[in-house]
């Protein structure tokens, strides 16, 4: 396990509602920065890296708008 994942476990020990959602954040966010870090690795720039948060960024913003709130009633 990654020590962020041990510090989420720790933090979330009395909070037993919010474990879930910050273990899966904190690992999606090492997993976004280990593929960031190869692509600087392979091509020496960090604009490949840069595309790739921008296309995480638009899918983000479009399943956001994509999910609709149920309706009352």
């Amino acid at each position: 396990m990654f020590p962020p994942s041990l510090s989420v476990l720790y933090y979330t020990r009395n909070n037993k509602q919010c474990k879930n959602t910050y273990f899966s954040l904190i690992n999606t966010n090492l997993i976004i920065a280990s593929v960031a870090g190869k692509l600087y690795e392979s091509t020496q720039s960090y604009m490949s890296a840069l595309i790739m948060l921008l296309v995480l960024i638009l899918a983000g913003v479009v399943v956001f708008f994509g999910i609709r709130r149920p309706k009352a009633g």
